[in-house]
């Protein structure tokens, strides 16, 4: 139910690109609680999230042709969000700069009409007692990925809203 008083607040429901375990009793669209009691739709697609891992390799695109599709269908007219994507700089199977340029090239396209806005997961943290194991996805910390968004996002600063627009209910 919306709290009718609390205009300005959203509701975000938020998945995972993948079903983990992908098994069909766990699949997303058994947890949507339905178009009424959320706003917009948020998701989440890594790459690589630590130096030595080989799962997540694939492209943001990839992952956006597995999900997105289902959500849309789930959910037709919501916005979509992704509200975390990124990938560690130190990863030796996937080159995060290259994974990040093109995830924003395809952001920025519109090739995913719903989509209306996205977070890059600006962090980083220690997986155990070995130090070139701790995940490092700071944009800052890599001057080629620093460019890389600005360079995205002077490229395409026609299609980005300096401040949100709510529009009444």
């Amino acid at each position: 139910m919306r709290n009718e008083g609390a205009d300005n607040l959203l509701w975000v429901w938020h998945v995972n690109w993948l079903d983990e375990p992908d098994r069909k009793w766990n699949a997303f669209e058994n947890y949507f609680p339905g178009e009424n009691y959320c706003d917009w739709i948020g998701l989440s697609a890594y790459g690589p999230t630590t130096p030595t891992t080989r799962d997540g390799t694939e492209s943001f695109a990839f992952k956006m042709r597995e999900a997105y599709p289902r959500l849309t269908k789930i959910a037709p007219g919501k916005p979509i969000i992704i509200a975390e994507f990124g990938c560690d700089l130190h990863n030796r199977h996937v080159d995060a700069v290259r994974w990040a340029k093109a995830a924003l090239e395809d952001l920025f396209s519109n090739r995913w009409p719903a989509i209306i806005g996205f977070c890059w997961w600006n962090e980083g943290w220690q997986n155990d007692d070995r130090k070139k194991h701790d995940t490092d996805m700071i944009v800052l910390h890599n001057v080629d990925l620093t460019g890389v968004f600005r360079d995205e996002f002077a490229r395409h600063d026609d299609k980005i809203q300096e401040s949100a627009i709510i529009s009444p209910r």
